[in-house]
């Protein structure tokens, strides 16, 4: 809380003024002849005038006074004068009538009243020596006095700072002492008001803290508050990356003071320095915890114990029953520099990650070059089973075994009496019971299954593909099945499945706001609940990093549990049974297009042709080539492959080896 003195609404040390100045002795027979608007002004100093060109060096808060000797020839010249005099912060003229002049001039007095400077008239006994000893007798001790209640001042707000009670209590203190409300505003224009200045700032858009950003470098400027200007002090606290970061101080109670201005500057330097100093907590504080993050997604802190230590010497604790996930971002073209990304790290910082889930959030760190985030969210389902090496399970029944396949998990299962391959471009699911074959067809994913009692025959380079295809997708599925039971059981949450996750989405989003570096690809592990496998789902972002690369994908964002064919594809590639299926499938395309000037069309239009689920007008599009050349392409290809392509089963085998052509020539 602020420091205040109990019963204190504020307090402003007097300054000697004009006024104060008729009360001193010297001053009893003196007459205030005009100006009488200008005794409230301040007095600080106390000068003679003897010669005609005195404006040129008078200064502000000065009382002047003269004998009229220099004028003596034409005292209208006084006129003129007084309002030099006026515009140059003169706080009243003195003149001592009666040895060089009869009478003060009426025209001087008319301009006195005009420009609001007290004009006085002193008795020719006057000694302007006592004059100036009283009168500045009178400033010291006022001086002392405001110097006494700035010291004062600044000694409370240095200990409200001190004492941690932040930005909030100091500016209710500042409000207190000067008995106007305070406002500290950022370098984004975001604003932090005492309690007395919340409501008047509460109406003032972008545009309004711009108009007073431009006249903030005269300190004093004006602003629309209320229905009326209100004069506003503005002293700069500390120099932001975009703009300075200003304390403001609203002159809606009272007329804020020199002392008040002298404050507020030391007030504005005790802010810019709590601000440094947070800062550099923050970097030292982020360093630490970025190491520590480091250290836990790579896998480096073994120990469960030791984990825990680490997370709250860092200030970082860890949650109980919560589950993990690591993502990844991938610069195509090269990676950024890394104090680049550090910085990018430090924007990003920790918070609450997008998403409706409560307690969900999201850690930032750069490791091994790559700018990396750790996601967290409490486990809701207690049966749900994270999908890490060493934790896979699959729900039994009596006499049944289910292999469950979500969108971020394919899999491939065998039921007593049943045997099953699936397989598809894009991850299609098919079935066959005992004694019945059936064959599902579609523009981009083909699926066969054989029954019990039937046996089908495929060409030889199918049957090898199919058979690797197959070790790999029972591989996969050992892997897989259990993760897609646990995200059942749970259900669709933010980060759990792409189609419906916008956290992923915002997630993104803010990255291509604070990544300039070009594009990118968010590669995602899956959900892991146990600390210790937190390495593992980084180690599945890495690959899922790796296989979109090679596989070409065009997505922004690649799940590891969501990669499907291009996984059992990247297990594939490289295999002589891969390089056996891929050469006789599209051995006669690639001989066309070597022997003619435009190598690849056939294959591109092939590839074009089935993203575009055999829509001939839009593979036109997407090439850039006419409808008529595609048609021909399409023939020309038909007959260079001697089958038709409206078959599903030709149609799977072609997309596979495309891919796997794909990834061989990368």
């Amino acid at each position: 809380m602020p420091d205040r003195m109990e019963g204190e609404t504020h307090d402003r040390p007097g300054g000697l003024i004009v006024r104060d100045l008729l009360r001193i002795p010297h001053f009893r027979d003196a007459v205030l002849l005009g100006g009488e608007t200008g005794l409230g002004a301040a007095v600080t100093r106390v000068n003679v005038m003897e010669v005609p060109d005195v404006a040129d060096w008078v200064r502000p808060g000065e009382f002047l006074m003269t004998t009229g000797y220099p004028f003596r020839q034409q005292p209208e010249a006084f006129e003129t004068l007084v309002a030099q005099l006026a515009a140059k912060g003169v706080s009243a003229l003195g003149i001592k009538t009666k040895r060089f002049i009869d009478k003060v001039p009426e025209g001087a007095i008319r301009a006195a009243n005009e420009h609001g400077l007290p004009l006085i008239e002193l008795p020719p006994s006057t000694a302007f020596s006592d004059v100036v000893r009283e009168v500045m007798e009178r400033v010291l001790v006022q001086e002392s006095r405001q110097l006494s209640t700035l010291q004062s001042r600044v000694q409370r707000l240095s200990r409200t700072l001190l004492q941690g009670d932040g930005l909030a209590a100091f500016l209710e203190l500042v409000e207190s002492m000067l008995g106007n409300p305070a406002v500290l505003l950022d370098g984004d224009d975001r604003c932090l008001a005492s309690p007395g200045a919340a409501e008047a700032v509460a109406g003032i858009g972008p545009a309004g803290w711009a108009k007073l950003r431009e006249d903030s470098a005269m300190e004093t400027c004006f602003m629309p508050v209320g229905g009326r200007n209100v004069r506003v002090y503005c002293a700069a606290a500390l120099d932001g990356p975009r703009q300075p970061v200003l304390l403001l101080l609203f002159e809606l109670r009272r007329e804020y003071d020199i002392v008040d201005m002298l404050t507020m500057n030391w007030a504005a330097e005790l802010v810019g320095f709590e601000i440094s100093n947070r800062a550099a907590r923050q970097r030292i504080e982020a360093k630490y915890i970025g190491q520590f993050l480091q250290d836990w997604i790579a896998g480096r802190i073994v120990s469960p114990s030791d984990l825990r230590l680490r997370a709250e010497a860092c200030g970082c604790p860890i949650a109980d029953g919560d589950e993990y996930r690591v993502g990844l971002v991938r610069f195509e073209g090269g990676r950024p520099p890394a104090h680049a990304l550090q910085e990018a790290a430090r924007q990003l910082g920790f918070g609450r990650a997008p998403g409706r889930e409560p307690g969900a959030a999201v850690r930032w760190t750069v490791l091994d070059g790559e700018l990396v985030a750790l996601f967290s969210r409490p486990r809701t389902a207690p049966d749900a089973v994270a999908a890490v090496p060493g934790s896979r399970s699959v729900a039994a029944a009596a006499g049944e075994r289910t292999a469950a396949s979500a969108a971020d998990s394919r899999a491939a299962a065998a039921a007593a009496g049943e045997r099953t391959v699936a397989s598809a471009a894009d991850s299609r699911a098919a079935a066959a019971a005992a004694g019945e074959r059936t064959v599902a067809s579609a523009a981009d994913s083909r699926a066969a299954a054989a029954a019990a009692g039937e046996r089908t025959v495929a060409s030889a380079a199918d049957s090898r593909a199919a058979a690797a295809a197959g070790a790999v997708t029972a591989v996969a599925g050992a892997r897989t099945a259990a993760s897609a039971a646990a995200s059942a059981s749970r259900g669709a949450g933010p980060f759990g499945h792409a189609e419906d996750d916008a956290g992923v989405r915002e997630i993104v989003s803010s990255l291509r706001q604070t990544l300039k570096f070009g594009r990118f690809r968010f590669c995602l592990g899956r959900w892991v609940g146990s600390r210790g496998d937190v390495p593992e789902s980084y180690r599945e972002a890495r690959r899922a990093a790796e296989v979109a690369e090679l596989c070409r994908m065009r997505d922004d964002v690649v799940a590891y549990g969501r990669l499907g064919t291009y996984l059992l594809l990247y297990r594939l590639a490289g295999s002589p049974e891969a390089e056996e299926f891929t050469e006789e499938t599209l051995r006669p395309l690639l001989s066309h297009d070597s022997r003619h000037y435009s190598p690849g069309a056939l294959i591109e239009t092939l590839k074009a042709y089935f993203e575009c689920n055999g829509n001939v007008k839009e593979t036109a599009e997407r090439l850039f080539v006419h409808y008529n050349t595609v048609a021909y392409r399409l023939e020309r290809i038909r007959g260079e492959l001697g089958i038709p392509l409206d078959d599903a089963e030709t149609r799977l085998r072609l997309q596979l080896a495309i891919k796997l052509h794909e990834i061989r020539e990368k």
